[in-house]
């Protein structure tokens, strides 16, 4: 029987981890599926035609390296936001990020421990690899973001790239990269040809399936 494995990037739905997460509570259509920790285990338990407990593991794996980390209590906060587009909501649940991943990283070991009791979670080496690369795409990407912030106000977003830049250099540039890939997404930027085969090329490097990037982000008329 084939391991879990929370190094693996070859997910063929596109995004995995903590941006998959965040793309569900995108919006307020996350109410009406179900409570916090059923919003959760919607990610968590995704494994159709995987390894029972891979979804898990990568979640898992994004929470454990953000939680551990260096960054500050407010750029978790803003990454988490940021993504999931919960610029200016009021609800206090992902108001303290460390909390809330704290919440996350407990489903994402009960589902573990509920398909393989003998799985000991762990991280995965960072792929640094490709930090020098993603760090040039967050710095481009500083004044699209800036633009929608003075739209929006939101702290969150005005937060975003230093906290992305953090996350590339300090964390792990594979878990910066596809943060910056959904806060794009979630602020409906549009991208080049240029700019997709760059992001395409890194997605490569970092081990992605092709449609990773496919139909996330729309292309630009120029």
């Amino acid at each position: 029987m084939a391991a879990v494995d929370p190094g693996r990037r070859d997910f063929a739905l596109g995004r995995f981890g903590l941006p998959m997460l965040a793309a569900v509570f995108h919006g307020s259509g996350w109410r009406y599926e179900g409570t916090l920790r059923e919003n959760i285990e919607r990610v968590a338990h995704a494994d159709a035609g995987l390894v029972p407990g891979s979804q898990a593991a990568v979640l898992l794996e994004d929470v454990q390296r953000l939680l551990h980390s260096a960054l500050s209590d407010d750029a978790v906060t803003a990454l988490w936001r940021a993504a999931s587009g919960r610029w200016n909501d009021d609800d206090e649940f992902d108001a303290d990020g460390r909390t809330w991943l704290g919440r996350i990283a407990e489903v994402s070991r009960a589902r573990l421990k509920n398909v393989d009791p003998v799985y000991v979670p762990h991280v995965s080496p960072a792929r640094t690899q490709t930090a020098e690369a993603v760090l040039r795409e967050v710095r481009q990407s500083a004044p699209e973001l800036t633009d929608r912030t003075e739209h929006t106000g939101a702290p969150a977003l005005r937060s975003a790239v230093p906290a992305l830049e953090e996350c590339v250099t300090h964390v792990d540039p594979d878990l910066g990269f596809r943060l910056l890939l959904q806060i794009l997404c979630t602020c409906d930027v549009t991208i080049s040809e240029a700019r997709r085969a760059r992001f395409e090329s890194i997605g490569e490097r970092l081990g992605y399936s092709d449609d990773h990037i496919d139909d996330r982000l729309p292309d630009s008329p120029w």
